[in-house]
């Protein structure tokens, strides 16, 4: 393998390069800037790699946290689970914002049961606070008497995930493992070009070609 990567960057046994002072200050500067790429790379790369069933673990979803919650609206619990809040969709987490699950649903053990908690829940939102009580309990009463809910959560229509797909999670040592994976080869990349450039670049135009036989 060394021997490999030296024939692709042009490595030059037939000079005395450790002998200049340009050339020991290039290792120093080649170091300092495969170091930089590293930890610049990982951070990327904990960026790019997409959180999957795989490299993450599911925690709890809002319906089974809300079966086991005594809470009027366990929404606001849910969210204080520690851990990263998305939807799966496709064996895949899809991001999913905080203030726009909390802002416009709702969720309690017995939606129909405590009707009281669930109007009073949603008078503490932003955008019921100027109904009353009064008129949010009419309006749930006709609504489950119309339609029972088919879970423990009343989530807008247009909100895009399911009860059950909303979920806490957390990234497990295989989603680190991938990170430092890419994080290293984009490393290694970068060094080889160096190289390359270095070998093949400066060091011919400065000494030209390699001599035959060492001479």
């Amino acid at each position: 393998m060394k021997k490999f990567i030296k024939k692709i960057v042009g490595f030059r046994d037939d000079l005395t390069l450790p002998t200049k002072w340009w050339h020991r200050l290039f290792k120093i500067v080649f170091l300092f800037t495969i170091l930089v790429t590293f930890c610049l790379a990982t951070f990327a790369s904990a960026e790019l790699i997409p959180d999957n069933t795989t490299n993450n673990t599911v925690v709890t979803n809002l319906r089974d946290y809300t079966a086991t919650s005594t809470a009027g609206n366990t929404i606001p619990e849910f969210l204080e689970i520690e851990g990263l809040l998305g939807c799966v969709d496709d064996d895949e987490f899809r991001y999913l914002s905080a203030h726009s699950l909390s802002s416009e649903n709702i969720c309690n053990a017995d939606l129909v049961g405590n009707i009281d908690e669930v109007a009073e829940a949603l008078h503490s939102m932003v955008g019921f606070m100027n109904t009353p009580i009064y008129d949010l309990k009419n309006a749930l009463q006709t609504k489950f008497s119309n339609e029972q809910p088919g879970g423990n959560c009343l989530i807008q229509k247009d909100f895009g995930c399911d009860p059950g797909q909303i979920v806490k999670h957390r990234r497990n040592p295989i989603f680190y493992l991938e990170v430092v994976g890419l994080g290293l080869g984009i490393t290694f990349f970068v060094g080889l070009s160096l190289l390359v450039i270095y070998y093949r670049g400066l060091i011919y135009i400065i000494f030209g070609g390699p001599k035959p036989n060492g001479f």
